[in-house]
């Protein structure tokens, strides 16, 4: 207890959530003064007996290392600036008393808030994170669509501005190849929330437990232009035959073959993005089963990183495996007064806290469970990653 701090949790209003009977206390472990995240006691009581109803206590004993050897403030704040970043971009939100999704302008981390090591100044490839969707006051994530009720379907199935059972099935195989084995499992049609229309969904699997075989197709067509949205494929047979052989595509050809894809089925929308590089899921192990590639949508020359296209590509087959569409008719507001970039950093800094931390991180160049680490890294406090452009 005597290496523990009691974390002030009054930016979050964690303990003064009404509906919660409990209220949450968490107790950071330091090592040397520095907070050392993930370990320590977390301990909720209940606000009217006064029992602990929940307690959780974690304290790593694996070598740490040495903050004498760490990099200046300075210098971490140059690597962080230069390797993740700040930009201007729209982040999404749905709007309670609209019940639409709305587009707001921030700045916010371009390549995500990625650690920095404090010992040797290198970024610590984390599955990036970007803060697309404000989630303030619990119900702010973005409503996409609702299944409908059997008084809305008959409503749909009159209207003649959306594809039919069989128009919206037709299209959908036109993007995948249904095997003889796959059977059609479901199908449904849903409204989206924000009235801009209605989604078929197909999906066909195939199972037999005595050869352990799976295959699973699902599929998304918009029902009112016959938009592909989204697209999942996974043959077990396919996978475990290809992965006896060496992989066929390397990176750049499996993202030639992404772009292909994109330019074939939805050629404005992909004119209208950019690519980002996600290194933490291309480049952890030596030969991927699939890649993975993102492009995100910028509205004004300014990125949308809520809304884009994202596919997978199977290394050893060159086959779409999956593929989403986040494409959202909406208003982008412009502003003026838009504060320059230095001034957004000078915000950042003097708002939040960026130093010294402990962590655990896990090496997957090593083998588990010897992969576990301690790193001493320079980070953000708690940060939702958003400024605000015009006041900082």
């Amino acid at each position: 207890y005597k290496e523990m701090t009691l974390k002030d949790d009054s930016i979050y209003k964690l303990r003064s959530y009404y509906s919660s009977p409990a209220y949450n206390f968490y107790f950071v472990r330091k090592v040397n003064n520095i907070e050392f995240q993930g370990d320590g006691v977390s301990v909720s009581v209940n606000k009217n007996t006064l029992e602990v109803v929940n307690y959780n206590f974690n304290w790593t004993k694996i070598a740490m290392p040495d903050p004498t050897k760490a990099i200046s403030l300075e210098k971490a704040k140059e690597i962080f600036n230069k390797e993740n970043g700040l930009e201007l971009a729209y982040i999404i939100k749905y709007d309670q008393k609209t019940k639409k999704n709305v587009a707001k302008l921030v700045y916010t981390f371009k390549n995500g808030n990625r650690p920095i090591d404090a010992i040797t100044g290198k970024v610590l490839e984390y599955s990036i994170y970007y803060p697309v969707y404000d989630l303030i006051g619990g119900e702010g994530a973005i409503k996409t669509s609702l299944e409908l009720t059997p008084e809305e379907k008959r409503e749909i199935d009159q209207n003649k501005n959306y594809l039919t059972r069989e128009q919206a099935l037709e299209i959908a195989k036109k993007h995948v190849k249904i095997d003889k084995k796959l059977e059609l499992e479901s199908e449904s049609l849903y409204k989206n929330y924000d009235n801009s229309g209605a989604t078929w969904n197909f999906s066909w699997s195939y199972n037999d437990t005595n050869k352990n075989e799976y295959a699973f197709v699902s599929i998304s067509i918009n029902a009112e232009n016959g938009e592909l949205m989204s697209l999942y494929n996974y043959d077990s047979v396919r996978d475990n035959t290809a992965r006896t052989g060496t992989p066929k595509y390397n990176m750049e050809k499996a993202k030639e073959l992404a772009e292909n894809f994109l330019n074939a089925i939805l050629p404005e929308k992909f004119a209208q993005t950019e690519y980002r590089d996600n290194p933490y899921q291309n480049n952890q192990i030596d030969k991927p089963i699939s890649y993975n590639f993102n492009f995100i949508r910028i509205v004004n020359g300014i990125p949308c990183p809520g809304n884009n296209l994202n596919v997978t590509v199977n290394a050893y087959t060159g086959e779409i495996t999956s593929f989403y569409s986040n494409w959202m008719n909406i208003e982008f507001p412009m502003f003026e007064n838009i504060m320059p970039i230095d001034k957004a950093y000078e915000s950042l800094y003097n708002n939040v806290n960026f130093g010294l931390k402990f962590i655990n991180h896990y090496d997957y160049t090593l083998k588990a469970p010897n992969n576990r680490v301690v790193k001493l890294v320079y980070t953000f406090d708690d940060f939702s990653g958003m400024l605000d452009p015009i006041t900082g």
